[in-house]
Parts: C-alpha cells; sequence; structure tokens
C-alpha cells in the first residue's frame, strides 16, 4: 500500500514538473520572439518595425512585372495545377517567371514566387529587385509567409508589389517580414 501511494505522489510530481517546465519553456520561446536568439542579428532598425509599411505608388516597370505573370497565368493556368503566376525582377534588371505547382499533397505544392526564384537562381541571377504574384484572375496576391522568407533570403531589399486599398503599390519585403530570423554570419 505504501509503495502504491509513492508511485501515486510521484506520478502527480512529475506532472507537475512537466507543467512547469511547458510554462517556462513558453516564457523563454516569449523572450527569443521578442528579443532575438542570443548571438544572431535581429532585424532592428529595418523599416516595418513600427507596423507601418512605407508603401510607393507601382512603377512603369512594375506593371511590366504584372502583365508578365498576368500573361504567364492566362497561358498556363489550369485548375488544380497551376492558379498562381509570379514574375520578378532581379537587380541585374533581368526577369524571371514561374507559376505555382499545386500537389495532391498540399504540402509538397510549390508557390509561383518560389518558382521564379529558382529560374533566377538557375540562371545565376536571384538577387530579387521586385516580384509579384497573380491568381487566374489576373489579381495581385500577397505572397505567403513561406514566401516572404524566400524573398527575404533572396533580397533582402526587394520591394513586393500588392494590392493595398485597390491600389497597385510597391512595398518592401521588410515591411511584409518584421523581426527576420538571421544568422549571425549575414
Amino acid at each position: 500500500m505504501a509503495e502504491r501511494a509513492f508511485w501515486s505522489s510521484l506520478s502527480k510530481l512529475l506532472l507537475i514538473l512537466g507543467a512547469l517546465v511547458a510554462m517556462a519553456a513558453l516564457v523563454v520561446i516569449g523572450l527569443v520572439l521578442r528579443d532575438g536568439l542570443p548571438g544572431h542579428s535581429s532585424s532592428s532598425g529595418r523599416s516595418g518595425e513600427g507596423g507601418a509599411m512605407h508603401s510607393v505608388a507601382a512603377s512603369a516597370a512594375d506593371k511590366e512585372l504584372v502583365e508578365r505573370a498576368t500573361a504567364l497565368i492566362e497561358a498556363r493556368f489550369r485548375e488544380g495545377r497551376h492558379h498562381i503566376a509570379s514574375a520578378l525582377r532581379t537587380s541585374k534588371g533581368e526577369v524571371f517567371t514561374g507559376v505555382h505547382v499545386e500537389a495532391y499533397v498540399g504540402r509538397i505544392t510549390v508557390c509561383g514566387e518560389a518558382v521564379a526564384i529558382g529560374a533566377a537562381a538557375t540562371a545565376g541571377d536571384a538577387e530579387i529587385a521586385t516580384i509579384v504574384a497573380v491568381n487566374e484572375l489576373g489579381e495581385v496576391v500577397a505572397p505567403c509567409g513561406m514566401c516572404r522568407e524566400l524573398i527575404a533570403d533572396y533580397g533582402a531589399s526587394a520591394r513586393v508589389l500588392m494590392t493595398v486599398d485597390g491600389a497597385l503599390v510597391s512595398v518592401p519585403i521588410a515591411d511584409l517580414l518584421p523581426h527576420k530570423y538571421s544568422r549571425s554570419d549575414d
């Protein structure tokens, strides 16, 4: 009987200890999200940290990127396969395009922005200056979170074309991805 009471007490103690460890982990995660990881650079001083976007009206060259992406999705749209097209301009002025590649298993679907970035990287010219994505209706769409990470990785000062309050604007990627993780060797 005493042995059963011992094990019961030990089980309760372990449950309490586990809960305390979980709470401590949540506190640490909160501190990391607020302050960044020790030894890693943070995004201090980058635009977008105050929540305000620093958008500017789209230029004629920006509108040409939208036209290129729109023409691509009009030519390549296929239900269940290709719903988004992307066009990007590199810092060298080259334009690369790509369509999103749908898969039956959703987590292996590849976004149009990633395909366009891959095409630029394959050509050896992957420093993004400006990028846009459009859907099958020709509407400009904002990049998903993973694409925002990828865009920032291949163009820290890249601009993303978006529709804000009905107007086509160019927004710094840092405004769309504040506090981006970066390695200390970047």
